[in-house]
């Protein structure tokens, strides 16, 4: 049994490896530099938005003529959080509790964005936040339907 569980422990870093590696590129490498804009502290203060629902708002607004893209994009924006809710509860056991879950995720994510406001990469964008946070608990919900149906001995808690 120990082969078994540590062959699925192992299948699962990968994954996570592969996840990691498609996030990294997504966010940093495949970003390019911003030009145009006048000095770089117009550039991060036009990057930020803390007022939520702002751009969700806006972004419903404008897919009202294209709804079907609407759709598909806050599907996708709130997507490439799940694998993040899904495999770190299951190769982790202290992540295995939601709200340790939900904290490594907002420190992680924090950094992220942080890292796009001053690389001028990116927007530190409130709404991010929270789609990333419904992703998120969607994958948490996952890995407690696959923890429950005995791939995973743990017990998964929500606190």
């Amino acid at each position: 049994m120990t082969k078994n569980n540590d062959k699925k422990s192992n299948i699962l870093r990968i994954l996570f490896g592969i996840y990691i590696i498609i996030m990294f590129y997504h966010m940093f490498i495949n970003r390019g530099f911003k030009l145009g804009r006048p000095t770089y502290w117009d550039c991060i203060r036009t990057s930020v938005n803390l007022i939520p629902f702002k751009s969700i708002i806006a972004f419903i607004n404008i897919g009202k003529e294209v709804n079907w893209v609407t759709a598909v994009m806050f599907f996708l924006s709130g997507f490439i959080y799940l694998p993040f809710g899904l495999l770190l509860p299951l190769l982790y056991p202290k992540l295995l509790r939601y709200k340790f879950l939900l904290l490594y995720w907002f420190l992680t994510i924090f950094g992220i964005k942080l890292i796009h406001l001053f690389t001028t990469m990116g927007v530190f964008d409130i709404d991010s936040f929270i789609v990333g946070f419904i992703g998120v608990s969607v994958g948490y919900l996952l890995a407690a339907a696959i923890s429950r149906s005995g791939v995973r001995k743990n017990q998964l808690q929500i606190d």
